[in-house]
């Protein structure tokens, strides 16, 4: 009875971060705070299917994704190419390199904060 109890406890403990996974299926947050934005862009975040898309002005960027531990784990991120201004081009950058770092994830309703390398990133879900 004590091994099937720590059992359920096991699985209830991983079902919590798979649940959250399933919480972001195609649902749209844009940032809204954290990081001033390029003047004319919205960072927008899309989770569909446990893929997670990202565009920050720029280059659409996309990757699979797992949240485990409380962390938000994207391995790698694919890239379009498009040629782009400079400040569009590194905000882009910013967000790849934020996003593969196993930022801390928090959901509360529509609102999705990330949290590492010395930023948070408060994002809204967009209507």
């Amino acid at each position: 009875m004590r091994k099937t109890c720590l059992l359920c406890l096991a699985l209830l403990a991983c079902g919590d971060d798979e649940s959250s996974g399933l919480e972001l299926d195609e649902r749209r947050f844009i940032l809204q705070s954290g990081r001033e934005a390029v003047a004319g862009t919205k960072p927008t975040l899309t989770f569909d299917e446990g893929e997670l898309g990202y565009f920050g002005g720029c280059n659409a960027k996309g990757g699979p994704f797992s949240i485990t531990g409380g962390k938000l784990l994207v391995k790698e991120l694919t890239s379009d190419a498009a040629a782009c201004e400079p400040a569009p081009s590194a905000q882009d950058e910013f967000f790849a390199s934020f996003l593969i770092s196993s930022p801390t994830f928090a959901l509360d309703g529509a609102t999705l904060t990330l949290t590492g390398g010395g930023a948070t990133l408060v994002f809204v879900e967009a209507p």
